[in-house]
């Protein structure tokens, strides 16, 4: 169910088994994390956990591995292991994967289980990491089974086992596996006395949860690990796991708890003297301000998003001055960089360039140094853009972004990812050229680079980065199809090739989402997965292209009411920030055979509306062109607001109300009024499946020149008709207060 949380997960529950001894089974601390649409350099880079924290382990099972493998340090096995996890560190997976397999190998002709099965158990990480999720599993089903043939001593290293093979469960959609799994996990550091371990799988404990949609359990649970992290002696321990918290809290959404927790972080690394665990907390803390004033400017709070906007930059600039990791520094700069030119800040932008790219050729080969490439090369893209926009209307100070620059970024991110067979970093930097190729509207190597990078996204089963290549393919095809119309003289049989070929990406692209659709809210937490710029597009799009043609046919109509329907549920998901709405799968042709549906849909250039009549396939369809999405909002602000206001003459009112009742219920009146069957029943219940600020419309309330929508029709509104079960009330013992007034005040001075 949430095989997307990989997104967040790159390092939950002990990623690294640092120096052999412990897994730090806490939530990875998402402080690398960009803001972003789109992949970069820390959206899925994970923290490497220091030796200090891990000294403080002092388990009387961690103490028995640790033994063993001093007493094997200077053996081949243990340099192995080391290498192993020194390969993984440096994001160069492949590279871990063949050493620790070697290592696996040789504890094994030496009879070293406990050695064998922790190798084992490091293997399964790598391989998650590189998407081979058979692998994974392979590898942590043999962890397992060794550790069966351990009469004693291997508590400590089960414990470990468990907390990736609860990784493995939650990657691959299995929350309610996971969360068992980690519950052992906990029994077993808590025999232990390993407050380390228990504390790290309560929090991963409680990402099961979110994923599982109890968030009540969840945030109490986060809440007791707060405090008994707040009660702990100041350490790294707890610096480290306040900070992972506070990452947990904001990818939850309790933003103010979140910035709580980490300014508690912060606090604590200050005092152990801590520089690099500093600028990593300043740089969540960023992350977290930006979460801040995205929300601020949706509720249009211009002095709080500022403000917000201002602490982050601040925190991005102090995370790069005081860390001593190249990594940490060229993060905090890729989301400072991405911020300043969300805001256009200009001055501030053109400063940060130089110092991002000198700083990049100086990154070791690995997933980081990839992602970051792939960073940088989209911010170059977003300031081409913008500047191309700009110029229009006013000169341009300073340089627009060179092409040669951009593409060279992208085919270094590609080798890179080549030479560390890292297909998942591969198929992001070959998707993002073939963007940029589509941006440049070079439609031959658009079409080159996206289909490789979506082969391998399938061939790899990351839906999560194959959906966004579907889309891609279905927008450089309908881009096609337009430019056919314009220059070959409107051949209706090429276009009609390359919208059917585009209708089939889109369809994919939206498969795959519906798909994912439990998934959604942890694509991208911090601000809500951009919904509205990388899932709401795709649907609406889709129905765009099925709707095109001036008679639809029936199967286009079909179809576009169906991904209005997935739409809903996604925002619905996107609003609760969990798939919390368990849709019903209804045959929408079966319902209340004198109910008919309305479907609204706000297209880029049109109204389009839906009618399905009763009787399976029994659609109608009208689009109003030329009515683009402001001038829906604006109707719709108008006639609520005559409503609010008690000094409204009622005649404003039914003005207004006839405008918006003209659009969803004029053109299909004939129909609705009609009783073409004679077995069937005239039409008695309208129900509504409203789109964007139609959904603030009181429908009940909309007039045709002489009566009210209510006088005519029982009125129902739904988010979806797959959302709830639907089926008309029971009229048996129903009880309704219902009240009225034919002379109140504000109708003395009209008589209609």
């Amino acid at each position: 169910m949430k095989r997307l949380i990989q997104f967040i997960l790159m390092t939950l529950l002990g990623l690294i088994l640092s120096r052999g001894v412990h897994a730090l089974p806490f939530y990875a601390a998402h402080q690398h994390s960009v803001i972003s649409t789109q992949p970069s350099a820390v959206s899925h880079q994970h923290s490497t956990i220091s030796t200090d924290l891990l000294a403080l382990n002092n388990s009387e099972q961690n103490a028995t591995v640790s033994k063993t493998q001093q007493q094997a340090g200077s053996t081949k096995h243990y340099l192995l292991l080391e290498k192993g996890k020194q390969y993984y560190d440096a994001g160069q997976y492949s590279d871990a994967a063949r050493v620790l397999q070697q290592a696996a190998q040789a504890y094994q002709a030496t009879g070293d289980i406990l050695n064998q099965a922790q190798a084992l158990c490091l293997l399964s990480l790598v391989t998650q990491q590189l998407g081979e999720w058979d692998k994974a599993q392979a590898a942590i089903d043999s962890s397992l089974s060794l550790l069966e043939t351990v009469s004693r001593g291997g508590e400590g290293v089960l414990a470990k086992v468990l907390n990736t093979q609860g990784r493995l469960q939650l990657v691959q959609g299995n929350a309610e596996a996971a969360l068992n799994t980690w519950q052992n996990a906990e029994a077993l550091y808590a025999k232990a006395n390993d407050r380390v371990g228990v504390l790290g799988s309560q929090i991963n404990q409680a990402q099961a949860m979110q994923s599982l949609g109890l968030y009540r359990r969840a945030k109490k649970l986060l809440t007791q690990v707060r405090q008994t992290l707040l009660a702990q002696p100041d350490s790294p321990l707890k610096a480290i796991g306040l900070h992972n918290l506070g990452n947990v809290f904001r990818q939850a959404g309790d933003l103010k708890q979140s910035k709580q927790t980490l300014t508690k972080s912060w606090t604590v690394a200050q005092r152990i003297k801590s520089p690099e665990s500093q600028s990593q907390v300043l740089l969540s803390l960023g992350n977290t301000e930006r979460a801040l004033a995205t929300r601020a400017k949706d509720l249009n709070n211009n002095k709080a998003f500022q403000q917000h906007i201002q602490e982050a930059i601040t925190h991005y600039q102090q995370a790069a001055a005081t860390t001593t990791s190249p990594i940490t520094q060229i993060q905090a700069q890729l989301n400072q960089l991405s911020l300043l030119i969300e805001t256009d800040q200009e001055k501030s932008v053109q400063a940060l360039l130089p110092q991002i790219q000198t700083l990049l050729t100086k990154l070791p080969s690995s997933r980081a140094s990839v992602y970051a490439h792939v960073n940088f090369a989209q911010s170059l893209i977003k300031i081409r853009n913008r500047k191309l926009r700009t110029q229009i209307t006013k000169p341009i100070p300073t340089p627009i972004p060179n092409s040669q620059d951009i593409a060279q970024l992208l085919n270094t991110a590609i080798e890179q990812a080549k030479t560390l067979e890292d297909k998942r970093a591969e198929s992001y930097a070959l998707g993002t050229l073939g963007n940029w190729f589509e941006q440049t509207k070079d439609s031959s190597n658009a079409i080159t680079f996206t289909k490789s990078a979506l082969l391998i996204a399938q061939g790899i089963n990351a839906p999560d980065i194959a959906y966004q290549w579907q889309w891609q393919m279905g927008r450089i095809l309908k881009a096609e199809a337009e430019q056919a119309t314009k220059t070959r003289n409107g051949d209706s049989e090429t276009v009609s090739d390359l919208i059917q070929n585009a209708i089939a990406y889109y369809t994919q692209a939206s498969n795959t989402l519906t798909n994912l659709r439990s998934d959604l809210v942890t694509l991208n937490p911090d601000i809500q997965f951009s919904f509205r710029e990388q899932v709401e597009p795709v649907y609406r799009q889709l129905v765009d292209l099925l709707l095109r043609s001036p008679q639809p046919s029936n199967d286009n109509l079909k179809q576009a009411r169906d991904a209005i329907e997935a739409l809903q549920l996604a925002e619905i998901d996107n609003f609760f920030r969990d798939a919390c709405a368990k849709p019903e799968k209804v045959n929408i042709d079966n319902l209340d055979p004198t109910a008919a549906v309305i479907y609204p849909i706000i297209l880029k250039d049109g109204l389009a509306v839906i009618l399905k009549l009763p009787e399976p396939d029994n659609l109608r369809y009208y689009i109003h062109h030329n009515i683009s999405e402001a001038q829906v909002d604006e109707a719709v602000k108008k006639f609520r607001n005559f409503l609010r206001r008690r000094s409204t003459s009622i005649s404003k009112v039914k003005k207004e109300s006839q405008q918006i009742y003209d659009w969803l219920i004029r053109p299909f009146e004939e129909e609705l009024e009609s009783n073409p069957e004679a077995d069937q029943s005239p039409i008695k219940t309208l129900v509504f499946v409203l789109d964007g600020s139609l959904r603030n419309v009181p429908v009940a309330a909309l007039y045709d020149g002489k009566q009210y929508l209510i006088e005519r029709y029982a009125v129902a509104v739904t988010p979806g008709l797959q959302l709830v079960d639907p089926k008309p009330l029971p009229r048996q013992q129903l009880t309704a207060l219902i009240a009225g007034a034919t002379n109140a005040p504000s109708f003395k001075k009209e008589a209609g």
